[in-house]
């Protein structure tokens, strides 16, 4: 992510720093929890508890299995969204909604047991490889995979597969909020209302359908002093079915 929104001058900044000063930069008084020094085996469960929903773009095989016990302990849905060639893979967990989910969707069963006992290369092979599918594969991506460890360090990426990735998973956590907000048990006054017009962090997009006297009456944020734009693009139509 960070080679795909940074330029040169980010070069050897930490990935977690970058996007936390992206997001102040938005979002002055955003509340933000930086873990500058990655996700390990010791913080997982420190950084799991409380999330709505744990988004899986990670390298690590040991860390995806071991996210998914703590995930479905705490009743946490998961989202992968894995690079596949040009193309990308996602695969949804909804271990908050079915308590009794195996994971990875049961492509994978393994204990915790069994995962401290794997200790090779190969082996952590063997699980990505079920954790996909053979019949998902891209063919250049599983020649790729051959040559891990050999004429390659790493998975070879796109920045477009990268790009289509995050924007599947942000489409699919606005979903999930979206229902869980609509259908809450507690709901609030106007709940079966709520929807997320955008999941940009560049550009704030207001919907609605109404007629131009009431825009401001029906987004009051417009006439704020405080809010300020640069460019501001209105489009405005009669109803059709185009």
């Amino acid at each position: 992510a960070l080679r795909v929104r940074a330029g040169v001058s980010a070069i050897g900044a930490n990935k977690a720093e970058f996007f936390a000063k992206a997001i102040y930069e938005l979002n002055p008084w955003a509340d933000l929890a930086v873990y500058n020094h990655g996700l390990t085996i010791g913080n997982l469960e420190e950084f799991m508890d409380g999330l709505d929903v744990f988004v899986d773009a990670m390298d690590s095989i040991e860390l995806k299995v071991r996210v998914r016990f703590i995930a479905k302990k705490k009743r946490i849905p998961v989202l992968m969204a894995t690079d596949n060639g040009d193309n990308v893979i996602f695969d949804v967990e909804r271990f908050d909604t079915d308590k009794d989910l195996p994971i990875f969707n049961g492509r994978v069963t393994i204990t915790e047991g069994e995962l401290a006992s794997i200790k090779t290369f190969r082996d952590w092979l063997k699980i990505a490889a079920k954790i996909v599918g053979p019949e998902a594969h891209a063919p250049r991506m599983l020649e790729s995979i051959l040559e891990l460890g050999k004429s390659l360090a790493g998975i070879p990426q796109l920045g477009s597969s990268a790009s289509l990735a995050g924007a599947v998973a942000s489409y699919a956590i606005r979903k999930i909020a979206e229902n869980r907000i609509r259908y809450a048990k507690k709901p609030f006054d106007g709940s079966h209302y709520f929807y997320v017009s955008s999941m940009s962090s560049r550009t704030i997009v207001y919907k609605g359908m109404l007629i131009a006297e009431q825009v401001a009456m029906y987004y009051p944020d417009l006439t704020d002093p405080d809010f300020i734009s640069a460019i501001a693009v209105v489009h405005s139509r009669f109803s059709t079915n185009t």
